[in-house]
């Protein structure tokens, strides 16, 4: 397997600068009521940057914030901005899981009281859980096809791995040694980082677990869409609903060793290659906690394509209730 896109060090002051100099553009835009920071950046050079950006009821942005920023911004801000209308983002805290808010300019909004049960929560959690590792699954089965697999993107979203492995009470075994095997690598990537054949076989070991993993869960627990979910998850990334968990793909590869032209590489490869996971999946019975959270994403994702076409839908980062996995073709 070749690695490719490597971490590079990134000085806390970078962060700060990335911060200060976002804020400044983005407050200046009318509608504009708060900025928020979510999460931390505590492994500079790995971590990458979450901001929100809460608007006015109804004001629309067409404002790409990411565009004509510098080499370094953009590597710290690795995905999109949030984006979310007021009264949104105080009933969003019904469905997410997102915490430690930072206010960085504007209002400091309330968040929404949770009125969930503890049940509720679990049905949540567990959805949740198990949209990301399905999501881990596909990305990671892309990169073994393709024998490549981005280095910083891992380090990025092994940490989540943890919560929903805590979200499923998964507190023990293989696969969570080696989640925490991973993080502690990840907390010392610049000054002890493992060399390329102990990623390798990290990454072999941890696919067959996941494997694993998601087969049993799968056969024993509920995970639910609804019937309009867009199961066509990317123009070359399918879901098929199945009574066992599977994937069948169909495409030449190219040789691994040219994924150092990035992004291209990839395009090229999807163009060849396409893929069908099979997923044991619920289309009704829906509890109802739940499919109002479908009904609430499909909603801001309306909201979002109509005012807001330049920034992420405000939902948990994991799910995929409407499209898996955000912009696809750059993530794997």
């Amino acid at each position: 397997m070749y690695l490719t896109a490597y971490p590079r060090f990134a000085s806390v002051s970078s962060y700060d600068l990335a911060i200060e100099r976002m804020v400044e553009k983005l407050k200046q835009q009318d509608g504009v009521l708060s900025l928020f920071q979510i999460g931390n950046t505590n492994n500079p050079g790995i971590s990458d940057i979450d901001m929100l950006v809460v608007f006015e009821d109804g004001a629309k942005c067409n404002l790409n914030p990411l565009e004509d920023i510098s080499k370094t911004d953009r590597y710290l801000f690795s995905h999109g901005l949030y984006g979310i209308s007021k009264t949104s983002f105080s009933q969003a805290h019904h469905y997410t899981f997102f915490h430690n808010y930072k206010l960085l300019w504007g209002e400091e909004l309330p968040l929404g009281e949770c009125d969930l049960s503890g049940e509720e929560i679990q049905v949540l959690k567990t959805q949740i859980a198990l949209e990301y590792l399905i999501k881990m699954f596909v990305n990671s089965t892309i990169e073994l096809t393709y024998g490549i697999m981005k280095v910083r993107g891992l380090l990025m979203h092994v940490k989540a791995l943890l919560y929903d492995l805590e979200f499923l009470n998964v507190s023990s075994g293989r696969l969570f040694d080696l989640v925490q095997t991973i993080i502690l690598w990840r907390d010392q990537w610049f000054e002890k980082m493992p060399d390329k054949q102990m990623l390798r076989q990290w990454f072999d070991e941890f696919y067959a677990e996941l494997t694993v993993l998601l087969k049993v869960t799968l056969q024993k627990t509920r995970f639910y869409l609804p019937d309009w979910a867009n199961f066509c998850i990317a123009r070359n990334v399918t879901l098929v609903l199945s009574k066992k968990f599977d994937y069948s793909h169909k495409g030449i590869t190219l040789p691994a060793i040219l994924g150092g032209l990035g992004r291209k590489y990839f395009n090229v490869q999807h163009r060849f290659n396409t893929f069908e996971f099979q997923i044991p999946i619920t289309t009704s019975e829906i509890p109802d906690r739940l499919f109002e959270q479908f009904s609430f994403i499909k909603n801001i994702r309306l909201e979002r394509n109509r005012n807001l076409p330049y920034f992420m839908p405000f939902t948990s980062s994991l799910n995929m209730s409407l499209q898996m996995i955000a912009e696809v073709n750059n993530r794997v």
